[in-house]
């Protein structure tokens, strides 16, 4: 009768065992899922900081690249216009 009466016990100190064991495992998961979350966060921040130094770089190259063009462009124009110019005053 003894052995009867332990048996019940035993069985609850084994499921408390188990809950206790399954709480510690939910919480090391979650701990675990946070730090990788963290971890995704960071890098993701740094990526997006170096895809906006790469944009603005590129921006600046395009600029300069456009304000160049465009300098010689208008500088072919004004020439055009004073040699237009002269060749209708040495016709006339």
């Amino acid at each position: 009768m003894n052995i009867i009466l332990h048996s019940p016990r035993q069985k609850k100190t084994s499921f408390d065992d188990f809950e206790f064991d399954q709480q510690e495992n939910i919480s090391e998961m979650t701990e675990q899922s946070n730090q990788s979350q963290n971890l995704i966060d960071s890098e993701f921040s740094t990526l997006r900081n170096i895809l906006d130094e790469k944009e603005q770089n590129l921006v600046e190259e395009l600029n300069e690249e456009k304000d160049d063009i465009l300098f010689r462009m208008e500088t072919n124009l004004r020439v055009r216009r004073r040699s237009r110019g002269t060749t209708r005053s040495k016709n006339n």
